[in-house]
């Protein structure tokens, strides 16, 4: 069998992708959009040996260690820095995705991701506006250090520990956040936002236990984030899912 995956049916309560995954709905035009993001990410462009193309073998693959936890970049067999953007065909984007889920463990309604402890936070509800853009502060030492969310045109407060370099994305209209790759040790070090345009915004370096978050639901979208900070940064962080907008009218 292809990949080692045993020929079995997933349990129910897995949240696999669907049969027809590459639908206008979700993950069409797999590809990392350099436009709508700002700060450090923003002026990097995309080495020429990193570009996977047609008949072009893809670059080796990293190092890694094996098992749950496995970085997904090695798990696909690509290579890329945090702050390159990188770019996929919607087959690989699929590959990138299953595997991801595969190799790390299910999210559930509210789960939290890494140690936590420290203060609780939790982004106020908007049922007017969808999130639209996400901003993240990261510290000198790789941890990331708070996050702010934007619903419509107005930021949220700022969550966490104080400092760190802002990094934002704003979201295209009527683009929605569908998943979150990531990864922590102590505190949050690493952050991928996909979205149901099939782009991709990385936030601070792949290191330690990594996770993947999606919502149970194929018409849910990101409407919240919730987990706790110390001094240092983010200890934890959660993601709730609901029906964007234009499903409640």
């Amino acid at each position: 069998m292809a990949l080692g995956i045993p020929p079995e049916d997933p349990p129910t309560s897995s949240f696999l992708l669907p049969a027809d995954p590459l639908t206008p709905s979700s993950w069409r035009g797999a590809h990392m959009a350099q436009e709508g993001i700002k700060g450090p990410v923003a002026d990097i462009q995309v080495p020429k040996d990193r570009l996977r193309r047609p008949g072009k073998a893809p670059p080796p693959p990293c190092l890694g260690p094996r098992g749950q936890g496995r970085p997904l970049s090695e798990i696909v067999g690509l290579c890329y820095s945090p702050q390159e953007p990188l770019n996929l065909q919607p087959e690989a984007m699929l590959l990138w995705l299953t595997l991801a889920l595969l190799w790390s463990p299910t999210c559930w309604a509210q789960q939290k991701y890494g140690p936590g402890g420290g203060t609780y936070f939790s982004t106020s509800r908007d049922f007017q506006n969808d999130i639209t853009g996400i901003r993240v502060f990261i510290g000198p030492l790789g941890l990331i250090k708070s996050i702010q969310v934007r619903f419509g045109s107005s930021w949220s407060e700022k969550y966490g520990a104080p400092g760190g370099t802002p990094q934002e994305v704003i979201l295209l209209p009527e683009e929605h956040i569908t998943g979150i790759y990531g990864s922590y040790k102590n505190f949050l070090r690493h952050l991928v936002i996909y979205t149901d345009r099939g782009r991709l915004f990385p936030f601070g370096k792949e290191d330690g236990n990594t996770f993947i978050a999606f919502p149970d639901e194929s018409d849910k979208v990101l409407i919240g984030v919730c987990g706790h900070y110390k001094l240092l940064g983010i200890t934890s962080i959660g993601f709730e899912w609901g029906y964007p907008s234009f499903l409640k009218k």
